[in-house]
């Protein structure tokens, strides 16, 4: 066995491949690097794509990176609505929306870095802890609405607003139940 000369180095995203939750999507380990981050792991496979728990370089903080379907990436459409409402859902500054950090095209792959938010999303919290106290309820609705209404004031409209949408952290009570579906939001304005 011959030794290592210095650690592994990372790998660069590889090519788009079918996975069971969705359509073509890059699939990336723990290492890989897409979007000036390195990904530690998944959080969720959905319709849009993959989000997976990273750290972006740059700044050495935690986030979450997004990668679009690779059938969404090659519509030409999307793909100019996708710079378009990354950048508008940038400009938003709430507590209970995720701040996007950046978005972009690496390697054909389209992408967007959110704030990492520790917790469960509020599928996960429902199917853990059932029905949730009237106040819990009422507050965590509040504050998904409020997060909508600002996105919505921002020119942008949900597709989804639905439980893995939405991310409540744990306990204490206080701390804000954060919107994180930005790439699944459209704009209301025309194209400029």
């Amino acid at each position: 066995m011959l030794p290592r000369s210095g650690p592994p180095q990372p790998r660069a995203a590889p090519p788009a491949r079918a996975t069971r939750d969705n359509e073509a999507v890059p699939e990336l380990s723990p290492g890989d690097l897409l979007g000036g981050c390195r990904v530690e792991g998944v959080i969720a496979r959905g319709g849009m794509g993959v989000v997976y728990r990273a750290v972006q370089l740059d700044l050495q903080r935690p986030v979450a990176l997004k990668v679009i379907t690779a059938e969404r990436a090659g519509d030409p459409e999307f793909r100019e609505r996708f710079a378009r409402e990354s950048r508008m859902a940038a400009a938003i500054d709430h507590p209970n929306v995720v701040p996007v950090y950046a978005a972009g095209e690496e390697n054909g792959a389209l992408y967007i870095v959110m704030r990492y938010v520790p917790g469960r999303d509020l599928h996960a919290l429902l199917k853990d802890d059932g029905p949730l106290p009237a106040p819990r309820a009422a507050a965590i609705v509040a504050q998904v609405a409020a997060a909508l209404d600002v996105a919505h004031a921002a020119g942008l409209v949900t597709a989804t607003s639905s439980p893995p949408t939405s991310c409540s952290p744990p306990a204490p009570a206080t701390t804000p139940t954060s919107a994180t579906s930005a790439s699944c939001a459209r704009s209301t304005r025309s194209s400029p």
